[in-house]
């Protein structure tokens, strides 16, 4: 709505500019040019944003090497490993002694559910959330091959010099989970992808707010040099502006880093090893995401100072040409 206010009012002043005679006319260039500014103003930003929400959010590989900065594999089958084991523990561990128990089925887990097992995994469910949200597939298929597992499991199991009744309990155990865990067996992922449903029109309005972005902001910038006729003129008001779009980039990205991460420890996640790391894993998301958007702001800074810097250059170059061809003359 504002930004379909700022065009109405361009065009407006544009029609006073080519009505009316004298001052007024001058006067009605001049508010076009603010009216094209803050439109091209408004773009940038919009664009700058979609552009980053696009390489980062909504990129599987931002999300991978956030996982590896973050150490989340190795960390998160450590942590996985301990807390199944003191569950299989209490299970199982009747008549014999818990704590050895639990450090078997530990070492077991450690041995059998490597950190590049869990790395796999890891990006095939976030690669399958992303591909439900961009609508390449009609349902979110996330699915966790277990067989690998299973197997060194088993193998770790019959090689293992334990009680009989305990190895035969842990590798009933193993052998009754399924080959492959599947999101769509579960209750609360249902809901969950229905609530993602309802954001699949915004990640394709993102998608096509770069393009639309580029094509609006190169019409603004030819409609700034028509109504300035001078290419000076021109690159000064578009130099100015870009400069205030990467300025404003800049800031919001400073800005928003830590109020990104007091927002996160404010929310919290489960206090458990698990929940620990998944907050660490956000918060060097939420870093990245705000390095990514500062630097678009200084790419578009630099882009402003471009065009500032620009006529000046030219004037340079051309002024030694111009006054060696008059002493030619």
């Amino acid at each position: 709505m504002v930004l379909g206010g700022i065009v109405m009012a361009v065009l407006v002043a544009l029609a006073i500019m080519w009505v009316l005679p004298g001052r007024p006319r001058r006067l009605a260039r001049v508010l076009t040019l603010f009216g094209l500014s803050a439109v091209l103003l408004v773009v940038l930003l919009c664009g700058q944003a979609a552009l980053v929400i696009s390489r980062t959010v909504l990129n599987p590989s931002f999300h991978s090497t956030a996982v590896e900065k973050a150490n989340l594999a190795p960390l998160l089958s450590a942590a996985v490993a301990t807390q199944v084991a003191q569950e299989v523990a209490r299970q199982i561990g009747k008549g014999a002694q818990p704590q050895e128990v639990a450090r078997l089925v530990e070492d077991c887990l450690t041995h059998a559910v490597s950190p590049q097992w869990v790395k796999e995994q890891l990006d095939g469910a976030i690669g399958g959330l992303l591909s439900y949200l961009h609508g390449r597939t009609p349902a979110l298929d996330v699915s966790i091959d277990l067989r690998e597992p299973k197997a060194a499991a088993l193998d770790f199991l019959g090689a293992a010099k334990i009680d009989r009744r305990v190895s035969e309990n842990l590798r009933k155990l193993v052998s009754r989970t399924p080959d492959s865990w599947s999101a769509a067996s579960i209750a609360e992922i249902r809901d969950v992808e229905e609530l993602l449903g309802k954001w699949r029109p915004a990640v394709r309005a993102v998608s096509l707010a770069i393009p639309a972005a580029a094509v609006v902001a190169a019409v603004t910038a030819l409609l700034v040099g028509l109504v300035c006729r001078r290419s000076r003129a021109t690159a000064t008001w578009l130099g100015i502006t870009t400069l205030v779009a990467g300025l404003g980039s800049v800031v919001l990205a400073m800005a928003g880093q830590p109020l990104l991460g007091r927002y996160l420890a404010a929310a919290g996640t489960s206090p458990s090893p698990a929940g620990v790391l998944l907050q660490r894993w956000l918060e060097i998301e939420a870093q990245g995401i705000m390095g990514m958007e500062q630097t678009a702001g200084l790419l578009t800074l630099a882009a402003g100072l471009a065009l500032l810097l620009a006529p000046a250059l030219v004037r340079r170059r051309t002024a030694p040409v111009a006054s060696g061809v008059a002493r030619n003359s």
